[in-house]
């Protein structure tokens, strides 16, 4: 699946990530799962990264 947020988050900083992945509530499912692929990209240090992700993509296919 193609992201339309993956060129937007991968120009973020890794505080700006970490916020994201943290507020998740104000994002958009598939903002969250740019967000998290792009922190493992990173390989930033987020706690239940796995779970946010499955969350948000299980959010995102509700929405679909």
């Amino acid at each position: 699946m193609e992201n339309r947020y993956a060129a937007a988050v991968s120009g973020k900083g890794d505080a700006e990530l970490l916020q994201i992945l943290r507020e998740r509530a104000g994002y958009e499912a598939e903002a969250i799962l740019a967000a998290a692929d792009e922190a493992e990209r990173r390989n930033l240090p987020v706690p239940n990264l796995g779970h946010i992700k499955q969350d948000a993509l299980h959010q995102y296919t509700l929405q679909q």
